[in-house]
Order: structure tokens, then sequence, then C-alpha cells
């Protein structure tokens, strides 16, 4: 999680947000490095909302679950309100259809982004975070 964590910053640190203080909850947050017996997305309290909205399996990595709750603060950070996800073809993306979820349309950059992290395929947490953060550098 610290190195996540770490990623997540320089992230962040792409984004100019400069709203007011969001609260976050970090209270379901573990040291994967630590806890060695999680091996899976079920053994994390924060992942089962995941699991059970189906963006999730059960058997994914733990580090499945940093990618989503990174999605969720950068949301938070972006649009002020949690974040909600729908899934069309196979493909999860933002719902921006539910009317009140996003005053405007989100840009392609964000997307873009949404995309990616909701849909990892078979990348590593590492390598979806660094083409993350080049994607955000590259367009700001």
């Amino acid at each position: 999680m610290a190195f996540v964590l770490m990623r997540v910053y320089h992230l962040i640190s792409c984004i100019c947000v400069c709203s007011g203080i969001t609260a976050l909850d970090f209270s379901n947050s573990v040291d994967l490095r630590l806890q060695t017996d999680v091996t899976s997305a079920r053994a994390l309290p924060s992942a089962q909302k995941y699991i059970q909205q189906g963006l999730l399996s059960p058997s994914a990595s733990p580090y499945q679950v940093d990618l989503i709750s990174v999605a969720e603060i950068v949301h938070m950070l972006l649009f002020d309100r949690p974040m909600k996800v729908t899934q069309e073809n196979s493909a999860w993306s933002l719902d921006e259809g539910s009317g009140s979820q996003h005053c405007s349309p989100v840009e392609p950059l964000w997307k873009n982004f949404f995309h990616m992290i909701l849909n990892p395929e078979e990348k590593s947490s590492e390598l979806v975070l660094s083409e993350l953060i080049s994607n955000v550098r590259n367009s700001l």
C-alpha cells in the first residue's frame, strides 16, 4: 500500500484542485507487505462493495482494490462526490447518466483515466499507475 500511496501522491500532484478540503476515509487501508495472509480481494473489507457490484472478482489481486481506491480518491477530488460506475459491453466506466453525478461532461483525459483504472485487464497495478501518471502529465 505504501508504494501505491507514493504513486497516488505523484498522480494527484499532476491534478490541480483548488476548491477547498475534501475528507477521505483511509480506515480500511492495509499495508500488503505486512499483511502477507491477504492474497485476494475477498479478504479486504474495503473490497466488498466492489465485489458485490461485480467490479472485482473475489479472487482478484488485493492490489486491484488499490487501483479502484485511487479512482475513488481522484473522482472525489475532481467532482466532490462519490464515484458511481456502470458496465457496458464488458467495460466499466463512470456513470454519467445518473442525473446529479456530473454537472458537466467528463473531459476525455478523465474518461480515459477512469477507463484505464477500472479496466486494468492483466496489467500490474504498478504498470497501470505508471501509464496513468504519464498520460496525465502529457495531457496537462
